[in-house]
């Protein structure tokens, strides 16, 4: 086949497009791996440095919480926002904290359909297991 042909083969098709079984779950791995890369982002925000934004939204948040007089000032990101929202702080405290359990959750599931399908992949002992594998996942979209 000319290198055209594999070039586009495998850009149609890029299980079909390797030979061998053990390319063809190289392939699916990586096929996994993207699509699980687009259902996390279905759900964040996946701009460059905005993961230590939240993260420490959310540092800031839990601290907030264990604090009994708790003042704006400590709460730079937190405090910020709340403004913005015109919200009081400890509701914008309380959001945070309630956004991240919310993604923890889809996070792991996210997690635990990507393990599952790389274990059938790994598994697959032919081409049509390997595409099941990769086109039987569920992932989850917000509502």
């Amino acid at each position: 086949m000319s290198r055209k042909l594999n070039l586009y083969l495998a850009e149609r098709d890029p299980i079909g497009a390797a030979e061998l079984l053990a390319d063809k779950q190289a392939v699916a791995m990586v096929m996994v791996e993207s699509q699980a890369g687009a259902a996390r982002a279905r759900f964040i925000t996946v701009a460059p440095g905005k993961s230590m934004v939240y993260d420490r939204k959310v540092k800031e948040a839990e601290a907030f919480a264990e604090i009994a007089d708790p003042k704006s000032e400590d709460y730079p990101l937190l405090a910020a926002e709340a403004e913005a929202r015109k919200i009081p702080l400890s509701d914008m405290a309380e959001l945070v904290v309630s956004k991240q359990t919310e993604w923890a959750e889809v996070a792991g599931l996210i997690e635990a359909l990507t393990v599952t399908a790389k274990a059938a992949i790994d598994a697959a002992g032919n081409e049509a297991q390997i595409r099941a594998a990769v086109a039987g996942i569920a992932w989850p979209k917000p509502v």
